[in-house]
Parts: structure tokens; sequence; C-alpha cells
């Protein structure tokens, strides 16, 4: 039996047909995800986590400590989920944690580097991952993005402007900043790698990360004065 989702239900005021219909799916669907066994697809992970309100690691921890999201980048999600800042540049696409779902999709699956048959799961992930910023504590999100990247069509027109609405949105957050470099600023060194680095710091620990071109790489942390 899977406490947690039955506890989530419970918690949530939501019975098994109710959460059905939120979804769209048969109760008999419903039913069989309260066996242990029986993880639901990513999508509706996602969906029935929003339903009742809680985490989706919370209700199927298993599903984190798979191979979504990648080995190389695991590290790195469990020092986003505890910092209290976060600052990211981006010079090719928008960051992750403020990516809309069919931005997101487009990105996943236009790398070359994840099966089509794996994007869905990837998307799950990755949507999952902004969780953070909807959370009582939210960290402190600095973005800085290249003025190419907004310009750059990914998914086609309907995606960019939902995506473009997305970011400012997000900018109505007092916890979320967004700042765009424009294209007439010189290059710099960071804007001729394609990378980006972000940092969280909790307690005085920061942490880096740049991943390379194929992906594999790894944060690397300093220890920095108490905050």
């Amino acid at each position: 039996m899977n406490d947690a989702l039955r506890l989530a239900l419970r918690d949530s005021g939501h019975s098994i047909e109710s959460l059905a219909a939120r979804l769209g799916v048969d109760r008999k669907t419903v039913a069989r995800w309260l066996n242990e066994d029986r993880i639901p697809h990513a999508r509706h992970r996602l969906a029935a986590a929003e339903a009742l309100g809680q985490p989706i690691r919370d209700i199927w921890p298993d599903t984190s400590r798979r191979r979504y999201p990648m080995a190389w980048f695991r590290p790195w999600q469990e020092l986003e989920r505890e910092a209290v800042s976060l600052r990211s540049y981006q010079s090719m696409v928008v960051p992750g944690l403020l990516q809309t779902e069919a931005y997101a999709r487009a990105v996943l699956g236009g790398t070359g580097l994840i099966a089509p048959g794996d994007v869905e799961q990837h998307l799950a992930n990755r949507l999952a991952r902004q969780e953070i910023l909807r959370r009582d504590d939210p960290p402190r999100l600095t973005a800085v993005i290249d003025e190419g990247a907004l310009r750059r069509p990914v998914g086609g027109p309907e995606t960019m402007r939902g995506q473009l609405d997305a970011l400012v949105a997000a900018c109505a957050a007092p916890h979320v900043r967004v700042h765009v470099v424009p294209a007439t600023v010189a290059r710099t060194l960071g804007s001729t790698v394609r990378s980006c680095s972000r940092w969280g710091r909790s307690c005085g620990r920061r942490a880096m990360w740049t991943p390379s071109s194929t992906g594999s790489s790894s944060p690397t942390r300093r220890t920095s004065r108490p905050c």
C-alpha cells in the first residue's frame, strides 16, 4: 500500500473518484496507484501531486532515485532543493526553473541527448524541480538570460509566446529576478561557452554547476563565510 498517497488523498479531501475525475483517468487507474508497486506515468504523477498539494517525491519517493534525472545531475538537484539563493546564467535557453511545460518539452526533445521515449520522464522531473519556487520558503532566484535565448524560436510561436508570458508573470514574485543581457552588449568569455553556472548557498556553503557539452558534469563546492 502506498501510504503516502493514501494520506495525501485524505489530507486534500480528495477521494479516488474525485482525483480520477480531476486527472481525466479511470477510477480503477487511481485505485491501482495505491499499490506500492504501481507508479503512474510521469505526467499523471505531476498532475496528481499538484491536485493533492504535495511534492512528487513525497508521494512517490522511489521515482527520485531512478534514472530521472540523469545521474550526473542528481547532486546538483539535491543542492538546489537545499539552497536559499540561486543564480543562473543562460545564453542559449530559458533557465529550467522558469520553463513552461511546452517550452521544456521542446528543449528536451531537441537536445539529441535524450531518447524520444524518455522525454516525458525528464519533462516531469524538470517541472517537479520548479516546486521549490512555489513552496512557503522559496529560494531567491536571480536569472540572467541572454537576449538571443529569448529570440531563439523553440517549439514554435505559440510556445515562445507562452514562455515569454510566463517569464513576465514569474517576475511578479518577490523572490524571482530576471535580467536580460542585450544583444548590443559586447561578447564576454561567458557568452562564448555553451554552459551555465548556478550557485546555491545555504548557511555559508556554495556550489557551482557548469555542464559540459555532453552534460556529464558534477557540481563543485566551496565554503564561504556563514550567512
